[in-house]
């Protein structure tokens, strides 16, 4: 989910088939060099470069982001959707302020629908989260009609731009030297983490990139007084670590006259078979660009991103079809405005 409606724009932004094949190179990997795009886009490096600028001009482009597994710091993540009983519009302000600074706090997202916030947190353990939940709705909870606290359990799907703004997929070569260091336990069939440690130099080095990904070596070298070798050094093993997910690109939908929108599923007989089955549909579906498994009152979150609200109908439709027989109860929420959105926490 990268939503963000607040960058100022003119209106839509026009774009052409050459255009959107750079987005999506770049939300692939928005690290890899202006001619390695242009070779695949099939236009000079230079044109690249012009059209790349012209996205960033135009608020299409936002930032460039780093993703990182928190898993592997041993940290969970849950999501806690407010309603809230109607408070003075100044302290609703102030509190949104004061949320933002929490370090804990990755996300926040206003709504139109039965919830008016998401807020995602982050916590080393239940207590943790517990007390960090305390802590987000102190001066406000009086004001709390309702709360829903789902802790992500699994990713389905994590994508920035839906199937359908183009058809076009970049061919990869997978790196047969990384290895799969998440290897499942034999006695229990489950998958055991690999835990990781961040030193200082790795906390610059994130710092640094987490909303510049495509910054240069040179360039993180001359701001965290690192060499080169050693950043080069840092990021392949974070990689390869799988700590690192992918170096990708936020893009405002607004400037692409697109809207966001959330879905709560509420799904029984949550097996091995229909979590399989729940997966293939998110990845083929032309509209989700985020699906992940939660414990809670609603047990799969998805975000749907859509240039007409048709194909939003289009996706919940096939989602009660296909699914008819396992969903009590969904929600539908229109996302209005992204406050915060970060992968890596504020006190790295």
């Amino acid at each position: 989910m990268r939503y963000e409606p607040n960058v100022k724009v003119s209106g839509p932004v026009k774009l052409d088939i050459k255009d959107k094949k750079i987005m999506k190179y770049l939300e692939f990997n928005s690290r890899q060099s202006f001619s390695s795009i242009a070779k695949g886009v099939g236009l000079s490096k230079e044109s690249v470069r012009y059209r790349i600028k012209q996205l960033e001009d135009k608020g299409v482009i936002q930032k460039y982001k780093v993703v990182i597994d928190i898993k592997k710091l041993d940290y969970l993540v849950c999501h806690i959707f407010i309603t809230l009983n109607n408070p003075d519009i100044d302290v609703e302000e102030q509190y949104l302020q004061n949320l933002n600074k929490f370090p804990f706090v990755r996300a926040i997202i206003k709504y139109n629908g039965d919830f008016d916030y998401e807020i995602a947190i982050i916590g080393k353990n239940i207590d943790e989260l517990d007390e960090n939940i305390t802590m987000l709705l102190g001066g406000i909870s009086k004001f709390v009609k309702r709360q829903e606290v789902l802790l992500i359990t699994k990713n389905y799907v994590v994508r920035n731009l839906p199937n359908s703004f183009i058809n076009f997929k970049i061919e990869h070569k997978k790196n047969s030297k990384v290895k799969n260091l998440d290897k499942k336990n034999i006695k229990t069939g489950l998958k055991k983490i690999n835990l990781i440690k961040l030193d200082d130099k790795d906390v610059k080095i994130l710092t640094e990139i987490k909303d510049q990904a495509n910054a240069p070596i040179y360039k993180i070298s001359q701001n965290t007084c690192l060499s080169s070798d050693i950043i080069s050094y840092r990021l392949k093993k974070m990689k390869e670590q799988k700590f690192i997910l992918s170096y990708t690109t936020a893009f405002n939908y607004h400037a692409l006259s697109y809207q966001m929108y959330a879905i709560l599923l509420n799904m029984n007989s949550l097996d091995k078979v229909l979590d399989s089955k729940l997966k293939t549909f998110l990845e083929e579906d032309d509209n989700v660009v985020w699906g992940v498994k939660t414990i809670g009152e609603y047990n799969v979150i998805i975000y749907v991103c859509t240039e007409r609200s048709s194909d939003l109908h289009l996706t919940l439709n096939r989602i009660r079809t296909t699914f008819r027989e396992n969903i009590n109860d969904y929600k539908t929420l229109i996302a209005y405005e992204k406050l915060k959105y970060t992968y890596i926490p504020d006190f790295f």
